[in-house]
């Protein structure tokens, strides 16, 4: 029985193999023309696969070849082909085991996510002739593990190879027992899906049995194997392995003669070649070795032998001089990857260079533009401030201008009443008289007062309110008796119509003064007789508190300017009231800093409304 080699996947090679050396100039031509890596990586493929037994480093150039083309493709299946491919080369013909290893175990990684259980089954005979070979691991369980993934492939030629693969490991750790059945199911198959493949292997089979112990078993299949060789195909007729089959039959058969002569056919007909096949002569000179030594013609077998160790001798001569073309196509091939790494060592050398300095100019470029945003920033911020100031100094002119006008009058009048009362000019009823309206003008200019008081706070960030639940009604009523002798004086009615269950997040403070200079404008532009209304109204999300009064109203331009520190928007009262304007002001900036909204509505003698909705409690 042949050794690993004579397995069906060998078989199957020497037929390829007969073809491939016709069929190789086709194969390069259609690698040139192909259009896909796809169909680039099989045809490679295919090239590496006939240079195997003739030459390896072709062969592994082939097929490293094929391997980039299905990476570039993405093609899982044609990646862990080639992987295997390369392990099975790596095994056989240039006998190194530990790069095998490594392509095989490559291949599985590849072949398991997508479950290509045909490569799988295939690597996995390599691992078990690995292992059996290393004496490393247990090869029965990695070739049970092979013949379980050929089982899925759904693919016979795979399953059968593992059978036969299995059985001849079995056999060649002398488990006969345990093999006759492995091979049993292995011809089944190929009994069934290819009769050439399966005539060629039973001769094998058929030597194993013999050589182990079963003869007649053995006797049994070479003669059915007779009986049924016409049945072979032309094309299998006309390779060589058939005439070194055929003659392994007759010499079983005993038919020494015939034997003999189909192997010096086979012999003439391959030294009548222009390229004279090694490899098959040394099939036919063993052969004929074994042949005569069965015959016990010992001095044709020693003449053969000597014949078979020339030509082997030659073949390995051939081989070493290949071999050290290899080698120095492989130390040529190092000392240019050297060059190359050090030209890519070099240039990443100057890319990092570049990368440094890219990166400080970046950083360069970054805290210049940090730079220039900060001083945008600061020029905007300086002009903010700027215009602020320019605003609060404007204002500060204006209020200045107002108080001094508007003081004027009622300090004037003061002094006029002093003076009178000091020359006993007044009767007992003109001092009454001008009592009551002095302390009229006094009490106006205390209001001014408050609220310049207020509104500088404001304007200088001092007065901080404290938001809190605060109830409105009582401090609404609160300023309606303070505001009683006024409403007196100007015969005006005020109506509180605020709900005594008002609460609004306000600060207390500060919802006095804003209650305060609503009424006091108010009843300053109400006439005599009119009224005045302060009511409530809750909402969904805020409280409103509103007051209106019967009025002289507003002009559009009036409403527009009313909340603005402005000489034209200070006019005086119904009754000659004197204001600074400066209290709507006021309501506005501390309505708004307790998160409080003001509203005007109103027109020209038909009296005002002004709203400010509160936050209500949740």
């Amino acid at each position: 029985m042949k050794k690993s080699l004579s397995t069906l996947s060998f078989v199957a090679f020497l037929f390829l193999s007969a073809w491939g050396q016709h069929a190789i100039p086709a194969l390069k031509k259609q690698s040139v023309q192909a259009t896909t890596d796809t169909a680039r990586s099989r045809l490679l493929y295919e090239l590496g696969v006939q240079y195997e037994q003739t030459h390896p480093d072709s062969c592994l150039l082939f097929l490293t070849r094929s391997l980039q083309a299905a990476q570039r493709s993405r093609n899982a299946y044609a990646t862990a082909r080639t992987m295997y491919r390369l392990g099975y080369t790596h095994l056989y013909l240039t006998k190194d085991e530990s790069k095998a290893l490594e392509w095989v175990k490559k291949g599985i990684a590849v072949a398991k996510p997508t479950k290509d259980y045909v490569h799988l089954a295939k690597c996995f005979h390599l691992l078990a002739v690995i292992s059996e070979h290393q004496r490393t691991g247990n090869f029965e369980d990695v070739s049970k593990q092979a013949l379980q993934y050929a089982r899925r492939s759904n693919d016979w030629q795979t399953l059968a190879d593992s059978y036969t693969i299995y059985g001849d490991l079995l056999v060649k750790a002398k488990k006969y027992k345990q093999a006759e059945p492995l091979y049993k199911q292995g011809m089944a198959i190929l009994e069934k899906h290819d009769f050439d493949l399966w005539f060629s292997r039973s001769i094998d089979v058929a030597e194993s049995m013999k050589n182990n112990g079963k003869p007649e078993q053995a006797r049994l299949i070479f003669r059915k194997l007779a009986s049924m060789k016409g049945k072979l195909t032309e094309s299998t007729r006309q390779q060589w392995f058939y005439l070194n089959d055929e003659a392994k039959l007759e010499r079983a058969l005993k038919n020494y003669a015939e034997a003999e002569r189909l192997l010096m056919e086979g012999i003439g007909l391959e030294q009548q070649k222009a390229k004279v096949d090694t490899f098959h002569l040394i099939f036919f000179y063993q052969s004929l070795v074994e042949l005569y030594l069965e015959k016990q013609d010992y001095r044709k077998a020693y003449e053969s032998e000597k014949t078979l160790q020339k030509i082997a001798k030659w073949l390995n001569e051939k081989r070493q001089t290949q071999d050290s073309k290899v080698k120095m196509t492989q130390f040529k091939a190092a000392l240019d990857l050297e060059k190359k790494e050090a030209e890519i060592a070099l240039l990443a050398e100057k890319q990092k260079e570049q990368q440094f300095l890219l990166i400080g100019l970046g950083v360069i470029a970054a805290l210049l533009i940090g730079f220039l945003v900060i001083l945008q920033r600061n020029r905007r911020r300086i002009e903010r401030q700027k215009a602020e100031l320019t605003a609060l100094n404007a204002t500060k002119d204006k209020l200045f201008a107002i108080l001094s006008h508007d003081l004027r009058s009622p300090v004037g009048n003061l002094e006029n009443n002093v003076m009178l009362t000091d020359w006993g000019a007044l009767s007992q009823e003109e001092f009454a008289e001008s009592t009551q309206s002095l302390g009229r003008e006094i009490s106006q200019v205390r209001t001014m007062l408050d609220n310049v008081l207020h509104w500088s706070l404001t304007q200088m960030g001092g007065l901080r309110p404290k938001v809190e639940p605060t109830a409105a009604a009582p401090i609404a009523e609160e300023e309606c008796v303070l505001l009683a002798p006024m409403l007196k004086t100007k015969n005006i009615q005020l109506i509180n119509e605020i709900e005594p269950d008002t609460i609004v997040l306000a600060d207390r403070h500060h919802l006095s003064v804003i209650v305060r200079n609503l009424l006091q404008n108010a009843v300053k532009f109400t006439p005599a007789g009119g009224s005045v209304t302060v009511r409530s109204e809750k909402q969904s999300e805020y409280i409103r508190l509103t007051v209106a009064d019967t009025g002289i109203g507003m002009t559009p331009q009036q409403l527009e300017n009313l909340f603005s520190l402005n000489k034209s928007t200070s006019r005086r009262g119904t009754a000659n009231e004197q204001g600074t304007g400066l209290g709507l002001v006021l309501v506005k900036e501390l309505a708004e800093a307790n998160g409080a909204k003001v509203q005007a509505l109103g027109r020209e003698g038909g009296g005002t409304m002004v709203y400010v909705d509160f936050k209500a409690v949740v």
